[in-house]
């Protein structure tokens, strides 16, 4: 999903989902959002 699209659906701004996605991406040494979502589904942090 595009964090433009993120953005409006939480009510943020697109500079936020963007800082939020990066902080999130450095946390888990994730290299995208592919990845990010690999290490969630992992580590139990969502259900598919």
């Amino acid at each position: 999903m595009p964090n433009a699209e993120i953005a409006e659906k939480l009510s943020l701004s697109t500079k936020t989902v963007e800082k939020y996605r990066s902080d999130l991406l450095h946390k888990t040494g994730a290299r995208n959002t592919a990845n990010l979502v690999m290490y969630c589904i992992k580590n139990d942090l969502i259900d598919v």
